[in-house]
C-alpha cells in the first residue's frame, strides 16, 4: 500500500527545516507497482508538499531503480 499525501497545511506556519517529517510511504517492502504509484502521486501533489518530502530523503525518479 502506498501512502503519500500533501502536507497538512498547518506545516506552513513551521520552517522549514523545524516541520515534522513525512509519514512512511510503504507499509512493506514495495514492488515496481508500489514505486510507480508512488511517484505518480508525488508528481500530483503541491510545490510545498512536494519539497516537504524531498527533505526527508524521497527521490521520486529514482525510487523506481532501488
Amino acid at each position: 500500500m502506498v501512502k503519500i499525501q500533501p502536507m497538512p497545511r498547518a506545516y506552513l506556519k513551521i520552517p522549514a527545516l523545524l516541520r515534522p517529517g513525512t509519514p512512511p510511504i510503504f507499509d512493506s517492502e514495495p514492488t515496481l507497482s508500489d514505486k510507480r504509484e508512488a511517484q505518480a502521486l508525488f508528481n500530483e501533489l503541491d510545490q510545498d508538499s512536494r519539497d516537504w518530502y524531498a527533505r526527508n530523503g524521497f527521490k521520486p525518479r529514482s525510487i523506481i531503480y532501488r
